[in-house]
């Protein structure tokens, strides 16, 4: 009996020897000898499920635009499943089902700039799954960093940041006359543009758009910049005697002595017309049947204006800026164009040759019309555009000159016109020079006819 066991003992040691190649290490996974079984395809840890289960669905990714919506898959299973979402922005009507089924997938709106977003819809039989990516565009597919800007009066240079979730882009910019581009855009993904923002010359604050257009992409996108109110730029005219008149059609020559005061460094502009009177060249043009506009901008001289608008205008500027703003009287013009203290005794203000300080006929015939002021060279004291451009109204009524030396005149005392000075675009070079002086009625608009203002202590 005991010899029996023992032969039993060895033969099953024996066997499990031969069973296991003689060796103690456990077999590989690259064994060889034993290669390891692959999973079948579609498997996903499926050893405890029962042969035969499968769950397929009919697309591995749906993609939604900004606006979202709803949008279907099938299921294909030949049992229960259950569905899970990693978003909650992304919903499915079914939360399981059993067996073939359409599904909708849901999708909120975008709102928002980034990237294209995703989501993981997972269905799940048992330990068998499969994936559906959903992806969503985003609103804003091109993105202005900043919203809104806010500049000084003093103006300066602003940068803006743009971005685009596209490959190809290539921008266009729309701009206010008061802001311009300091180089050209590019067709690139992420860029900071320059742009330099002019003094604001007007006594109110002032908003702009600076708009991208990406014209492959067809997308845009606006910053707004908010500049802060300014003032407007006065030049300082130190008092002194001069004398007045020219030719024949002004004289006598006569001496006249004048007190300090500041007059506009620029003709009244479109731009500060409208922040002040809330309208623009258009509406003046409409009040004389006009047809016909000479050049038009915020930067441009304001003309069909009447004396008496002008005298409104003064009027209105005092009331919104507290201090007493009033056209100027004729000598105070004529003494500003010469140059004041600093006159170098120039026929022209601020030169012996027109072209180089005033737009007249001759280098405005071709376009026909006014130019944006400050555009010429100025004159000893940095006074723009008193030849040519627009005929500017003076505070005084039309009349003779006296040669009775005079201090601080205002011109007579009534009179059917009043004074008109400086000469136009329309005009030819001799009716520019600093003495030449005209008439006009009080009501009088035309395309010439425009103003500066003066300030008074």
């Amino acid at each position: 009996m005991l010899k029996r066991c023992f032969y039993l003992v060895v033969c099953a040691v024996f066997l499990a020897t031969a069973c296991t190649g003689g060796t103690d290490e456990p077999i590989g996974p690259n064994d060889p000898d034993k290669p390891e079984v692959p999973d079948r395809p579609g498997d996903d840890d499926d050893s405890d499920e029962p042969s035969g289960v499968t769950l397929e669905i009919s697309t591995p990714e749906l993609l939604f635009e900004q606006e979202g919506g709803t949008q279907d898959f099938t299921v294909t299973s030949n049992g229960d499943w259950e569905i899970f979402c990693s978003e909650d922005w992304c919903k499915t009507n079914f939360p399981a089902g059993s067996g073939n089924l359409t599904v909708s997938v849901m999708t909120e709106a975008y709102q928002g700039w980034g990237d294209v977003r995703e989501a993981v819809v997972t269905l799940q039989s048992g330990k068998k799954k499969r994936e559906l990516k959903v992806k969503q565009k985003p609103e804003k597919a091109m993105h202005i960093a900043q919203d809104t800007i806010h500049v000084s009066a003093d103006g300066g240079t602003i940068s803006v940041k743009v971005q685009s979730i596209y490959d190809r882009v290539e921008y266009v910019v729309d701009l206010p006359t008061w802001i311009s581009q300091v180089q050209e855009t590019k067709a690139i993904i992420s860029a900071t543009y320059d742009f330099v923002v002019k003094r604001n010359g007007i006594p109110k604050k002032r908003v702009g758009y600076i708009i991208f257009h990406d014209t492959v992409n067809r997308l845009e996108d606006t910053v707004y910049v908010v500049q802060e109110k300014g003032e407007i730029e006065m030049v300082y005219v130190e008092g002194g005697t001069f004398r007045m008149g020219a030719t024949y059609d002004e004289e006598p020559v006569h001496s006249v002595t004048l007190s300090d005061y500041y007059i506009g460094k620029y003709e009244v502009t479109q731009g500060l017309w409208k922040a002040v009177m809330g309208t623009g060249v258009e509406e003046q043009m409409e009040k004389v049947g006009e047809s016909d506009l000479y050049g038009v901008g915020d930067d441009y001289p304001m003309y069909y204006v009447s004396w008496d608008e002008a005298q409104e205008f003064v009027s209105k500027l005092s009331e919104l800026t507290g201090k007493k703003y009033v056209l100027p009287t004729e000598a105070q013009w004529e003494y500003a164009a010469r140059g004041g203290v600093k006159s170098r005794g120039y026929k022209y203000s601020g030169s012996n040759t027109i072209d180089g300080v005033a737009w007249y006929w001759g280098n405005s015939e071709e376009k026909y019309s006014t130019s944006s002021v400050g555009t010429k060279l100025p004159n000893e004291l940095g006074i723009y555009d008193m030849s040519g451009n627009v005929c500017e109204w003076c505070s005084d009524w039309y009349g003779d000159y006296s040669d009775v030396s005079q201090t601080d005149p205002t011109g007579p005392s009534s009179g059917s016109c009043r004074v008109v000075r400086g000469g136009s675009w329309l005009h030819d070079a001799r009716d520019c020079r600093v003495s030449s002086r005209y008439d006009g009625g009080p009501d009088s608009r035309d395309g010439i006819l425009g103003f500066r203002v003066a300030l008074v202590f």
